[in-house]
This record gives C-alpha cells, structure tokens and sequence, in this order.
C-alpha cells in the first residue's frame, strides 16, 4: 500500500468502521483470510452436525472488483458515514 492512501486509510477507518460488516475479513488489522475461512468451516460443519442437512458453498472471484466501483456511489455513501467534505471529493 502506497504512503498516502496508508494515510487517508488511517484517518478514514475510524470514520467508517461503525459500517462496516462484521463478516468483513479483508483490510482489517489482525484479520485474514484463514479467519474468514475458519469462520466458513465453522458454519459449514456447525450446519452438518444437524441431521439431513446439506451445505452449499459458492466462492466470487472480487479481484477486479474494484475497477467497477462508481465514484457517485462511493462519495454517497462516504458522506453517509460523515466523511469530511473534501476528502470525499479527494477520494
């Protein structure tokens, strides 16, 4: 990660954090994905305990998913979050 989205992502997480999901696993400290694919089996196999019961797992690829995010939408929802103004329009 670049030095200043480091910074803007620093001053930005407080503000935003009260929104997030709490089954977000990616960009958070001290989570990964090994937890989110922890938290996954633990459903699965809590699920399975559960007689005839049956799993179905899908997977998304979100590698590109971020060449598609529309900046009105983005803007709308930061100042939601009450994100100051001009970093909004930075952003």
């Amino acid at each position: 990660m670049k030095t200043l989205e480091r910074l803007v992502l620093d001053y930005v997480r407080p503000l935003v954090q009260r929104g997030l999901d709490p089954l977000q696993f990616a960009y958070q400290a001290n989570i990964g994905v090994e937890d989110a694919i922890i938290y996954l089996l633990h459903r699965a196999y809590s699920h399975l305990d559960k007689s005839d019961s049956t799993v179905r797992i899908m997977f998304f690829d979100f590698a590109s998913a971020f060449n598609t995010i529309q900046p009105e939408l983005l803007g709308d929802k930061l100042r939601t979050m009450q994100v100051e103004a001009p970093l909004v329009t930075w952003a």
